[in-house]
């Protein structure tokens, strides 16, 4: 699975889109963002409560854009 994963990121199959994920704060939405960020999308997430929350996936979502980027760059 590692290596699906690793070969999944490097194709970057989403470089240059944009995915509006509602619910992208927790659970399957939460799941869905950082995959898609991970497979190189821009990601904008729709919260309507728990500012929190989406506060830590955003964060999160910048942590993967910075291991994209270092993975893709070697």
């Amino acid at each position: 699975r590692k290596l699906w994963e690793l070969l999944w990121r490097h194709l970057n199959m989403l470089d240059g889109k944009v995915a509006v994920i509602t619910g992208g704060t927790r659970g399957i939405g939460r799941a869905i963002a950082e995959k898609f960020a991970s497979c190189g999308a821009d990601i904008a997430i729709i919260a309507t409560s728990d500012s929190d929350a989406a506060k830590e996936t955003m964060s999160s979502l910048e942590k993967l854009e910075e291991m994209s980027d270092s993975i893709s760059a070697t």
